[in-house]
C-alpha cells in the first residue's frame, strides 16, 4: 500500500476513511480468526504434546483474543491506531503487523523496562 500513512491513521482514528476502518477490521477479524484456529488445533491434539506448553500457547491466545476484542472496540469509538499512553498515533506498519497493538513502539518498550 504506497498511501500516506500517517494521514491515512489520523483520517481512520478520526472516524473520516470508511475504507480504512474496514480495512483494519477485517486484520483483526482475520487474526482472530487464525486465533481461534490454532486454539481448536491445540484442543485436539491435548494428550499427544507437552501439557505445560499447550496450556502456555492457549493462555497466550486467550490473551491475543481478548487484545483483538478490545481493539475493536477501539475502533468503533474512533480511538484505533492510537496509542493508550501517550496518545500519539501507532505506526500503520506496526498496526499491519500487529493490528490489534494498544501503544507507540516507544511506549510498548518503556514497559518493559525495570
Amino acid at each position: 500500500m504506497a498511501m500516506d500513512r500517517a494521514g491515512d491513521m489520523t483520517r481512520l482514528v478520526g472516524g473520516r476513511d470508511g475504507h480504512l476502518a474496514r480495512e483494519a477490521r477485517q486484520r483483526l477479524q482475520h487474526e482472530r480468526e487464525a486465533c481461534v484456529s490454532q486454539h481448536a488445533a491445540l484442543e485436539q491434539a491435548a494428550g499427544h504434546i507437552d501439557e505445560d506448553l499447550t496450556m502456555a500457547r492457549v493462555t497466550a491466545i486467550r490473551v491475543t483474543l481478548e487484545e483483538i476484542g478490545s481493539a475493536l472496540v477501539r475502533l468503533d469509538d474512533g480511538e484505533y491506531g492510537l496509542c493508550q499512553n501517550c496518545r500519539t498515533e501507532i505506526a500503520a506498519g506496526r498496526l499491519e503487523i500487529l493490528p490489534h497493538a494498544r501503544f507507540c513502539v516507544r511506549c510498548q518498550l518503556s514497559q518493559r523496562e525495570p
